[in-house]
């Protein structure tokens, strides 16, 4: 079955390269300056699909599927046989560089130099070879063909290089963060068990300490006093583990979206220098085909500022401070929520939102006031299984802020509903959840002198309403 399951899996990579270069391969565009040649972007999915892939055959069978559309041309075998062979060898390549240890930028830089070498190197000297052994360019010199190729392909290679770069330091950045996703979630497992064990311990001594004193009616006062301090102890441990976990947690997350940002932020700089050239080339010597112009470069900067929106709220996520004096802007802090779990639910979900503009500042702690929602949000997502919406309201009542995040998604059974905010308690599937992320939103609230409600029912969604004092009077020493 196990063997079955790779092969398919194998199978599907196969397909979904294959044809996604097939298609990308029909796309074609002229380069300015050199309209009498046109390129595509089929390189991408077959040098993505190196990182995925599990043996070379696989490649050459991807490089016949990406080689379709040139039968008509008669250079389909040509074709096939320079991306067969370039896709092989930057196989084994590519298999070297992962077994040496490097960062996600290194790792980056690497590829976006190999893959200018594979194009000079590998790819266009292959075609040219097998071009000139079917006599295709036989009255052209090796190095002027190879000179028309690269030329020709210079915006292809410059794109290409990029965004395979780009997609490798976010597969080895999302492989870091399981990592440190499945350390944290052992780490509590392993505390929890002790924390069990030791309180399993403490019921035991309680309970022979009761046996062995129900005939001494004198000491029974100091026995229930001394139970009652241990359960206290045992409530302050587990109390103490939870803030230790959370600190751990929002530690490292904190160190990992920070750099993850500034990571972000060299190459999204390199390529906003780009698009600010471009607009000033164009303005300045005009295009055969201005709309088309204007379109692509409306393209390149509505992306730009979709990332730096993203870059935002995960320098707002990752902020380290302590204090719950800072001027807190309610809205921008939801829609920076919004922004970081925007996969999860895009296209699928429907977010409603109803802002009071009469909400300015309030005061607290933007890190704190970003995990809330985050977290309370998040779960939302979760409850939905496929189509809906969440809402979520927010107005001024008085001196109090009063903001509702609504679902309707699967709901909580009534005899969970008590105890969700309890520490590790939790009804997601193993591997979705620990149970902490309300444990520790109930006691941030609290902290900003707050209060947190939950109303649900179960097949039809859940409504979270949270108020929060606009001014906390925050004593420091306190």
């Amino acid at each position: 079955m196990e063997i079955k399951n790779k092969i398919l899996n194998e199978f599907f990579k196969i397909i979904l390269f294959g044809f996604s270069s097939y298609i990308l391969g029909l796309i074609r565009f002229s380069i300015p300056g050199l309209e009498s040649t046109t390129s595509d972007f089929r390189e991408i999915p077959l040098l993505i699909s190196i990182f995925h892939v599990s043996n070379p055959i696989s490649l050459i069978i991807m490089s016949l599927i990406t080689s379709l559309d040139f039968i008509t041309q008669h250079t389909f075998t040509q074709t096939f046989i320079s991306h067969a062979f370039a896709l092989t060898v930057s196989w084994y390549i590519f298999k070297f560089i992962k077994t040496k240890k490097r960062s996600y930028y290194i790792s980056g830089f690497i590829w976006l130099s190999y893959v200018t070498i594979y194009y000079f190197i590998f790819l266009v000297p292959a075609i040219i070879i097998s071009y000139e052994i079917s006599d295709i360019y036989i009255d052209t010199p090796f190095w002027l063909s190879f000179q028309k190729f690269i030329f020709s392909l210079r915006f292809e290679i410059i794109a290409t290089s990029l965004i395979t770069s780009l997609y490798l330091i976010q597969l080895k950045i999302r492989k870091e963060l399981i990592k440190q996703k499945d350390y944290l979630e052992t780490a509590v497992r392993e505390r929890t068990d002790e924390l069990e064990s030791a309180n399993e311990e403490l019921v035991s001594i309680n309970e022979e300490l009761i046996s062995a004193n129900e005939t001494m009616s004198d000491k029974n006062e100091i026995i229930n006093k001394q139970n009652i301090d241990l359960q206290n102890t045992l409530n302050n441990l587990k109390e103490a583990q939870i803030q230790l976990l959370h600190a751990e947690k929002m530690a490292s997350l904190g160190t990992l979206t920070a750099g993850v940002a500034h990571e972000i932020n060299n190459p999204l700089n390199f390529i906003l220098g780009s698009y600010h050239a471009l607009e000033e080339y164009f303005k300045n010597y005009g295009s055969q085909d201005t709309k088309k112009t204007t379109f692509l470069l409306e393209s390149i900067k509505t992306g730009i500022e979709r990332t730096s929106e993203i870059v935002k709220g995960l320098n707002q996520f990752s902020r380290s401070n302590k204090t719950l004096d800072e001027d807190c802007e309610l809205q921008p802090i939801i829609e920076n929520c919004l922004v970081m779990l925007n996969n999860p639910f895009r296209h699928r979900i429907n977010i409603i939102k109803n802002y009071d503009p009469e909400i300015n500042y309030i005061k607290g702690n933007i890190g704190k006031l970003h995990q809330v929602f985050m977290n309370i949000i998040f779960n939302a997502i979760q409850a939905i299984d496929d189509e809906g919406e969440i809402i979520i309201t927010t107005k001024k009542i008085n001196t109090n802020v009063h903001i509702e995040i609504s679902d309707n998604g699967c709901g909580i059974d009534k005899n969970n509903l008590p105890k969700i905010a309890d520490p590790f308690f939790t009804t997601k599937d193993s591997g979705k959840g620990i149970g902490l992320g309300l444990s520790i939103s109930y006691s941030i609230i609290k902290e900003h002198k707050g209060e947190i409600s939950f109303e649900s029912e179960l097949n039809k969604g859940t409504k979270v309403l949270i108020v929060i004092p606009v001014n906390l009077n925050y004593d420091p020493k306190n």
